[in-house]
């Protein structure tokens, strides 16, 4: 028996368990950062609807101010937050659903290149 014969006798590696893992965890993580986001959006929307209400009536106060400038940095961060976990959720997706894709054209680790012509 040569070596060429335990070679294909070995069953195929399979390079696509760390794309699975990856894109497992990666789609989780993308979902938390993502809710994350949308808890950051959802304070900041009721933060400004408090003093968008309370403006009109002429109710704010001194104490208010800091107010503004915080439902700025909860927007900002929103959006960023929703933006790379979007991402990342998609990438984990990618890379979950490439997971299943078998790229070795042989099945053993390694491709063919078969080259026909006439000269």
């Amino acid at each position: 028996m040569d070596t060429s014969e335990l070679l294909y006798d070995a069953p195929a590696p399979s390079s696509s368990g760390w794309m699975r893992r990856t894109g497992i965890y990666a789609s989780i993580g993308g979902a938390l950062v993502l809710g994350t986001g949308g808890f950051f959006g959802l304070r900041s929307q009721s933060l400004n609807d408090d003093l968008s209400r309370r403006y009109p009536a002429g109710l704010l106060v001194p104490a208010d101010r800091p107010k503004f400038g915080q439902v700025k940095t909860y927007n900002t961060l929103a959006n960023t937050l929703m933006i790379g976990g979007g991402i990342v959720a998609l990438t984990g997706l990618t890379f979950w659903g490439l997971s299943a894709v078998s790229f070795d054209s042989d099945g053993h680790g390694g491709g063919n290149i078969n080259v026909r012509g006439r000269w």
